[in-house]
């Protein structure tokens, strides 16, 4: 490993009180034959610029609790990062901050091809404008990327994590943040332990999981899954597949075009305009879907279920569908526990009721089942505002 600092190209320190002093350093490095940047156990935030020049750029700062100038500069000395190169590498290196050291930060500018592998220690990092690969992780600290075109994983086991304009596959996590994702294309995983949002997502699979936090997608293209353990889950404007799980919490979904399958321990489910196979069970909640429909004879077989809660399910009049539905110990009089605009065979016995289509034989399946609650279905009209409620 050859070392890099054979002496400080410009430095500056300043008195901010009595005690306290503010030392900059800044180096400049020629970046031919370089490729990746190395930044282990910095204690300190970090903010990683893109430009084209052929230099490397880093400028630390430390500010330090000390009486003289001196015994500030013989403080920092002792506590600055370590720079150094191996092959085509670049490395920064942190040391042990004494109790002195009040804070410490990094500014880095780079070419915008460099691959970026960082283990921060603690500190919040920016990255901006690069298209090598990405490894960021923190201990203590948010993580900010964008402009990215390339692999990226970033984690931080506290903190926040933001990203935005992001082309390549992708993967978040954090153990106590929130994760904000907007602008991908590519695959994507998230998981964290609090509220994820993702928005603009183009990519085959998207898979967002959290323990502890609701989940909020929108305008997104691509298989994806969702779960919560305790959180609600939002969804609007989905092409593609989705399957979606929440232990305690509400699902609410809205201009769906792909098959559902949703789940849900003690909440209720809510669609609207939902082009394709849906299966949906709450064990506690009411469910209300309003269906679309391309007049196509395949792909629209509806499933709901609530072991405790109401349906409500509002369909086009000419759907082609064979019924079944079935209430158990209704909150109603059993012979008011199914109402339809769609012509149903019911009978009631004095605990259910079971209604099945008159004229059995259509191309398409909706089966219904609720109990400690009622099922309505009505058609929706065209030309008229929908009947949802």
């Amino acid at each position: 490993m050859l070392s890099l600092y054979v002496g400080i190209s410009a430095q500056e320190i300043t008195r901010e009180a009595y005690n306290r002093f503010r030392i900059t350093s800044s180096y400049s490095i020629n970046s031919v034959g370089l490729e990746h940047l190395t930044l282990e156990k910095i204690n300190g935030d970090i903010a990683l610029n893109s430009d084209n020049q052929k230099q490397i750029f880093i400028q630390e700062t430390m500010a330090i609790n000390a009486v003289t100038e001196e015994n500030a500069l013989s403080l920092y000395l002792d506590a600055k990062a370590v720079l150094e190169s191996s092959g085509n590498e670049v490395h920064l290196t942190g040391q042990n901050l004494p109790h002195e050291i009040l804070e410490s930060n990094y500014r880095i500018i780079l070419p915008p091809n460099f691959e970026i592998m960082a283990d921060l220690t603690s500190g919040t990092i920016s990255v901006d404008g690069f298209s090598g690969a990405l490894l960021i992780m923190t201990k203590l600290g948010d993580i900010s990327l964008s402009k990215i075109s390339s692999r990226t994983i970033a984690s931080t086991l506290a903190g926040d994590l933001y990203c935005n304009n992001i082309s390549g596959n992708t993967t978040f996590s954090t153990t106590a943040g929130n994760i904000k994702a907007e602008a991908i294309k590519g695959d994507l995983d998230v998981s964290g332990e609090g509220t994820i949002t993702i928005d603009n997502v183009y990519g085959r699979t998207i898979s967002v999981h959290t323990r502890d936090g609701d989940i909020t997608v929108g305008n997104v293209n691509g298989e994806t899954q969702l779960k919560t353990l305790k959180g609600d889950i939002l969804v609007e404007n989905l092409e593609g597949n989705l399957d979606l799980f929440s232990s305690n919490g509400d699902l609410s979904l809205r201009n769906i075009n792909g098959d559902i399958l949703g789940w849900t321990k003690n909440g209720g489910i809510i669609g609207q305009q939902l082009a394709g196979c849906f299966n949906f069970e709450t064990v506690s909640g009411d469910i209300l879907i309003q269906k679309s429909w391309d007049g196509s004879v395949s792909g629209h077989t509806i499933d709901a279920t609530t072991n405790a809660g109401n349906i409500f399910l509002e369909l086009p009049e000419e759907f082609p569908a064979d019924f079944r539905v079935e209430v158990n110990n209704p909150e109603v009089a059993p012979d008011e526990a199914i109402i339809s605009d769609f012509p149903l065979y019911i009978e009631a016995t004095k605990i259910s009721a079971v209604g099945t289509s008159e004229v059995p034989g259509k191309p398409l399946k909706v089966n219904l089942s609720s109990s400690f609650g009622k099922v309505i279905i009505r058609w929706s009209e065209q030309n008229f505002p929908s009947r949802f409620p």
